[in-house]
């Protein structure tokens, strides 16, 4: 089932709609680190909260020995930088989230 809702403040996106917005800013994510050596690797998961929502976590390794998590669920995503993760990594990461 895919459903968005939209009002004033918020929108939601689930079902399939979210798995594709997730993979296309993976494949984002992939293809702006794809020549940086300062990014080690990404892991990506799909996992269940509490209430039984699907959501999805990036999981961004960096050569300080850092990981920035990267959650993303029905009403959006949540970045989590690691405590010395180099500040045009973190520029890279924020700029293809935010972007849309």
């Amino acid at each position: 089932m895919v459903c968005i809702i939209e009002d004033k403040e918020s929108v939601i996106i689930q079902g399939k709609d979210l798995l594709r917005l997730v993979e296309w800013k993976l494949s984002e994510l992939d293809d702006a680190f794809e020549e940086d050596e300062s990014v080690d690797y990404i892991e990506f998961e799909e996992k269940t909260d509490e209430n039984g929502e699907p959501y999805f976590l990036f999981q961004i390794y960096d050569m300080s020995i850092s990981m920035t998590t990267v959650r993303c669920d029905k009403k959006g995503f949540n970045i989590h930088f690691g405590s010395s993760t180099p500040r045009h990594v973190k520029t890279v990461i924020q700029n293809v989230m935010y972007v849309q």
